[in-house]
């Protein structure tokens, strides 16, 4: 059949147990979702992440269950086969969801345009973070986000968030150039 709305499950060979979603895009869905998430340990199913953990990427499927027609179908054929799947004892969702949300709806223009204003913090400095450091000379630098600061010192974004963090103790670049 030739549908785009899809019914999957990610199949854990060794335990012959699966985890059930719907999608209407099924690679995007495994390799740039799932996977990732499953290959840094931060899947939402923790059931699914300690199987994935224990046993290894190797031992994973993803493979599509049903092709449905219509959209609107799609939430109650993952509940079926999430239904399904406990009755026998081989599921690894936590409940029988069949949220339909936002799932294949498109966004008007408008409200993609606001959207996209609303992510840029140069368009919204109200978005931005308050940040406090330790400068290299002793002093208590507070500024109200970090880009403008990193501009000016050709520091690096992500080292001086992770010292922010508490990741990191202190960035290299600032305490080479001695910036105040």
């Amino acid at each position: 059949m030739d549908s785009k709305y899809i019914v999957y499950a990610i199949v854990a060979l060794v335990l012959l147990q699966a985890y059930v979603g719907p999608t209407i895009d099924s690679e995007r869905r495994w390799r740039r979702e799932h996977l990732p998430r499953l290959r840094k340990n931060k899947h939402e199913n923790k059931t699914l992440q300690a199987a994935f953990n224990e046993h290894g990427e190797e031992y994973f499927e993803f493979i599509p269950l049903e092709y449905v027609a219509c959209i609107d179908s799609l939430p109650e054929r993952e509940k079926a086969w999430i239904r399904d799947l406990k009755e026998i004892g081989v599921s690894l969702n936590h409940r029988i969801s069949g949220n339909p949300g936002s799932r294949g709806k498109k966004l008007s223009k408008e409200t993609r345009r606001k959207q996209s204003l609303a992510k840029r913090g140069d368009k919204h400095p109200d978005n931005r973070k308050d940040y406090q450091f330790i400068a290299p000379d002793g002093t208590i630098r507070r500024v109200h986000g970090l880009k403008q600061l990193c501009q000016v010192h050709n520091l690096s974004m992500s080292g001086m968030s992770r010292v922010h963090q508490g990741k990191q103790k202190f960035c290299k670049r600032w305490a080479k150039a001695g910036a105040a």
